[in-house]
């Protein structure tokens, strides 16, 4: 599996003469032909010469080569007024400005100002409770964890808390977030937060990763478990659990749409998977729900299963809206849009990998002189014993990113823009 982390690089002469360097349209659709999986973006977009303040030219003279990587250029700092919720504009020492999107959002609007997400975790020595340290959500989790424990979800005057069956005594580890020495400014910490309860049924690990936006829960099943299921007890503040259009959301009295459990998902370590899951929903009580996942048994004990199974239901806050990117990959005649990408091939399926941005969102009529591509591998689960190639290829201008399924063939142009080489043993895919 890979961690997705994408980076363009557009550049403006001037804000008086623009000319559109992608001649056929405004969206960049790149697709990665290869074989595993990513999760996490970071597109860095070099745009414009500033005209305001002017930087010493002995100072910049060593970076104006006509042979010098734009990407290399060093940052001054960042310009916090330009701000939102999914980009970072930067001063570099040329004179020119950067920016960097992501797509999920690193800041989050407090009081009119963003502000960076830190997901830390810190201890309530008191509650005996940790909490993410900066974000428009508040979430707490137990430091130890019981059937009577309750997990306990903040946002703005919403709440919900949630409470597991059956499960049995074990602590809460944090994963310790690495902390980079690199001095680039682009790199964001602690957006991701990881924490699991090991054995909470035998078998059965809980983990929990807090993210930019929402909750991920990973049911990690370590063997096979006859009849699997689990049970969740909800209660809620000023909000209805339903199920709408295949979803399940939790609902103020206007119908908005406040957290989302969406779709569930499972998969196996081979990254099988199926959404052949029944969950169904009791109102106990007022402002109480029973939720009760049954995965299916047929798909867990079927001997092309690989242990450990994930079962993940996540929940999301409505609260940054779209990011300018989107991704998603297909295969058979299906396309998924979960948190990582696939692309290569299986007994069954070809898998292929779509990534749009929308420069519309970010800058307008850009022009496009650099592009590098980053692919971080997510863990050692690598099928390429040898060197495999990831290539990338341009979409046809006359397909659009909605209506690319795994039926669709022959969308992409023949050539290969670029492309890198992988194998088991990375840790990062490289830069195209």
């Amino acid at each position: 599996m890979f961690r997705k982390r994408k980076k363009i690089i557009l550049k403006e002469d001037s804000p008086s003469s623009y000319k559109l360097f992608m001649k056929y349209s405004k969206y960049i659709c790149l697709v990665l032909a290869f074989a595993m999986v990513f999760t996490s973006i970071n597109w860095n977009v070099f745009i414009t010469k500033a005209n305001d303040d002017v930087i010493n030219e002995d100072a910049t003279e060593n970076y104006l080569d006509q042979s010098t990587d734009p990407y290399s250029i060093p940052i001054s700092f960042e310009d916090l007024s330009k701000r939102n919720a999914y980009t970072k504009y930067f001063r570099k020492l040329d004179g020119s400005y950067e920016v960097s999107v992501y797509d999920e959002a690193v800041h989050y609007l407090n009081e009119n100002e963003w502000k960076q997400i830190d997901n830390s975790l810190l201890l309530d020595s008191i509650t005996e409770e940790y909490e993410n340290k900066d974000n428009s959500f508040k979430f707490k989790l137990p430091k130890n964890i019981h059937e009577n424990k309750s997990f306990k979800l903040n946002y703005d005057d919403y709440k919900i808390e949630w409470t597991i069956d059956n499960i049995d005594h074990t602590e809460l580890t944090i994963s310790d977030n690495e902390k980079s020495n690199s001095n680039n400014l682009r790199l964001v910490e602690n957006i991701n937060q990881q924490a699991i309860y090991k054995n909470i049924q035998p078998n059965v690990d809980l983990e929990y990763i807090i993210k930019s936006h929402e909750i991920k829960e990973n049911i990690i099943l370590n063997s096979y478990i006859e009849n699997y299921n689990v049970k969740y007890q909800f209660k809620v503040k000023d909000l209805v659990l339903k199920e709408h259009d295949g979803e399940f959301v939790f609902v103020n009295e206007l119908g908005e749409v406040i957290f989302s459990l969406g779709s569930f998902i499972m998969y196996d370590s081979n990254f099988n998977e199926t959404r052949d899951i029944n969950v169904q929903i009791n109102n106990s009580n007022e402002n109480e729900y029973d939720l009760i996942i049954t995965p299916s048994d047929g798909w867990l004990k079927s001997s092309e299963r690989a242990f450990p199974v994930i079962l993940d239901p996540t929940i999301t806050i409505s609260s940054s809206g779209a990011s300018p990117l989107r991704d998603k990959y297909t295969y058979g005649s299906y396309a998924d849009d979960t948190s990582y990408l696939k692309t290569g091939q299986t007994s069954s399926y070809t898998y292929r990998s779509y990534i749009e941005l929308n420069l519309s969102e970010v800058v307008s009529k850009p022009v496009i002189t650099y592009a590098n591509l980053q692919l971080d591998v997510y863990n050692s689960n690598n099928y390429c014993d040898n060197d495999c190639q990831v290539n990338v290829r341009e979409v046809l201008p006359s397909v659009t990113f909605s209506n690319i399924t795994g039926s669709s063939t022959n969308i992409t142009v023949p050539e290969v823009v670029d492309y890198v080489m992988v194998n088991k043993n990375n840790t990062t895919g490289g830069d195209c």
